[in-house]
């Protein structure tokens, strides 16, 4: 008998995840309770091909399948409507986002997103054998939203600005990863060559060290004061100076078969880094535009400490349902900070969430990381944590899952950060 009423850290956590799994509402409910489906169909998205099934309230099935075109894709919705009213009409999908669903959509047709790793429990109902076809996943969609309709997203129309704020968003994360990759070839070439011009920019990711490197190694000319200190000035390097680096040319470089190969990729690489570098420029203008035409929700996210431009264009592009409803448990729940309760018995503990949004994560982890010294708020909640023996990860996933809090609070009051609202007490520990 539990002789004590305090409830353990896990305990608190299994109720507020019940709380999460049944006290909010969400658009698919909302839907449900306005709409009566008659019947239901299941798309298998592919690269040339969709197989497409559609079932009646009874269970009857009927299959075809269209090519990934233009008109093959306005047969698909041709197929779908020819029989019954659009709004009568459920189609699931694996993929959330595309062609064919903007197609779907464009007909008024509701379109529900299932993750592929609940895909693979609905085919279990009909196959214990693993067999697995196109086919048999089109069916397998349409049935199982005919059976458990709750347990699929409905996906809202799209918005041409979310739309866009995503795509540019996302195409500045990869130019930004293929920059790393081209700098890190470069970094590693020069270890080959002249390993000492590496202590003036070890990243070798600056476009002035790309412009020093091609005049100095790849064209062989030396470069003197002249040309030097306006290319310094140019670039606002002003930890560098130019006898610094006409000493380090003086020394001897590296010779040797590696030595003179590297030369020649170098001499490729710059050219391919110079084109990384503008096409970020130009998303990260782009992204500066659209966020100056979001308006107010932009203003608010962006007044918080820690927050910059790419953190502040990844919540709106990866989550514009949650942040324009001020809704903290979808937020936690894609960002990847609500921890899952696993209880089975007497057992009970706490895991990371591992199902969430990757590039959300990132965004919430990094402004974390810059509120530990931009925000004396989330400066305590990662020290508080840490001091109660959590690990580093995992005390800047408590740190942003409170930040997260904050966020929605001055989304709901419509007002710009305060840091006097949310540091009045920095002494006590955090919950």
């Amino acid at each position: 008998m539990q002789t004590s009423t305090k409830m353990s850290r896990c305990e608190r956590q299994y109720r507020a995840d019940e709380a999460l799994r049944f006290g909010r509402t969400s658009p698919r409910r909302s839907l449900l309770e306005t709409h009566s489906f008659l019947a239901f169909g299941g798309i298998d998205w592919g690269t040339q091909t969709h197989e497409a099934c559609l079932l009646d309230a009874n269970g009857k099935r009927h299959g075809r399948r269209f090519p990934h075109s233009a008109l093959g894709l306005a047969a698909l919705v041709s197929w779908l409507t020819e029989a019954l009213p659009v709004d009568t009409l459920a189609v699931s999908i694996e993929l959330p986002h595309g062609p064919v669903v903007e197609a779907l959509q464009a007909a008024g047709i509701a379109v529900f997103a299932i993750n592929p790793k609940q895909l693979d429990r609905f085919r279990d109902r009909h196959t214990v054998a693993g067999a697995k076809d196109d086919r048999l996943d089109a069916f397998v969609l349409a049935d199982a939203l005919r059976t458990d309709l709750p347990k699929f997203t409905h996906l809202p129309p799209p918005d041409p600005f979310t739309c866009e704020l995503r795509e540019v968003s996302r195409a500045y994360d990869d130019l930004t990863d293929d920059l790393r990759v081209q700098a890190n070839r470069l970094w590693q070439q020069l270890t080959f060559f002249a390993p000492h011009l590496l202590d003036f920019c070890g990243g070798a990711d600056e476009p002035w060290f790309w412009e020093f490197c091609e005049r100095a190694l790849v064209a062989q000319q030396r470069p003197d004061r002249r040309w030097l200190r306006p290319l310094l000035e140019r670039h606002h390097k002003r930890a560098v100076s130019a006898d610094d680096l006409l000493a380090a040319l003086r020394t001897p470089l590296l010779l040797g078969p590696s030595a003179t190969a590297a030369r020649f990729r170098i001499g490729t690489l710059l050219p391919l880094l110079r084109v990384i570098a503008t096409g970020r420029q130009a998303a990260r203008r782009r992204l500066r535009q659209l966020l100056r035409a979001a308006g107010r929700t932009a203003q608010i996210i962006d007044s918080h400490k820690g927050v910059d431009l790419i953190i502040t264009a990844t919540l709106l592009a990866e989550a514009p349902h949650a942040i324009a409803t001020a809704d903290l448990a979808a937020l936690r729940t894609l960002a990847g900070t609500a921890p899952v309760t696993r209880r089975s018995g007497k057992s009970c503990f706490v895991v990371m969430r591992r199902s969430c949004n990757p590039r959300l994560r990132n965004a919430v982890r990094n402004w974390a990381f810059s509120a530990m010294t931009w925000n004396p708020h989330g400066s305590h909640l990662y020290h508080a944590a840490r001091a109660r023996g959590l690990p580093h990860e995992r005390a800047l996933r408590c740190g942003a899952d409170r930040l997260l809090a904050s966020l929605v609070a001055t989304l709901r009051d419509d007002s710009l950060y305060d840091p006097a609202r949310f540091n009045r007490d920095r002494s006590s520990p955090v919950p």
